[in-house]
């Protein structure tokens, strides 16, 4: 999951001794986060990106990620996932350079099908409608199929 605070922190090097209390309360959000989603009895991993090490997602000349953030997004039927939403906040506060892998895989398993409205993979419109709110938002690194590939 990827946490990041409404105010702008161009780098943790430019962190203040006033900036302590929204540091905390993103850790407590992982930890909240974490709790909910049952990692934390397993454990996991608090990672913090700075300067070279963070921004946006840098390729060599084979097309191998170097470092940077790649953000997955998982297309949900029926938009429960929020996918508008997310696609605006990646590029209005994140960055609109920022890749970006809208994935269209999601298939109900277990008891998933009798959950609605998880109880069916995604249709091409629903993903089309992804790719054009992608596009909206002025995000045009993006990986995988494009709407005219989809199976």
């Amino acid at each position: 999951m990827l946490i990041i605070p409404r105010q702008h922190i161009a780098t943790l090097n430019d962190l203040a001794a006033d900036d302590s209390e929204l540091i905390s309360h993103m850790v407590l959000t992982a930890t909240h986060l974490a709790q909910e989603l049952g990692l934390a009895s397993d454990g996991y991993r608090l990672v913090w990106n700075c300067n070279r090490q963070g921004g946006d997602l840098v390729l060599n000349e084979q097309g191998i990620a170097q470092h940077g953030l790649l953000i997955r997004h998982l297309v949900l039927p029926n938009n429960i996932a929020g996918t508008e939403q997310v696609l605006q906040f990646i590029a209005e506060e994140v960055s609109p350079d920022t890749y970006l892998n809208l994935m269209d895989q999601y298939h109900p398993c277990h008891q998933a099908d009798e959950h609605q409205p998880l109880h069916r993979i995604i249709t091409t419109d629903e993903y089309t409608t992804a790719l054009a709110l992608a596009q909206r938002y002025h995000l045009q690194r993006l990986d995988g199929f494009s709407a005219s590939q989809r199976r």
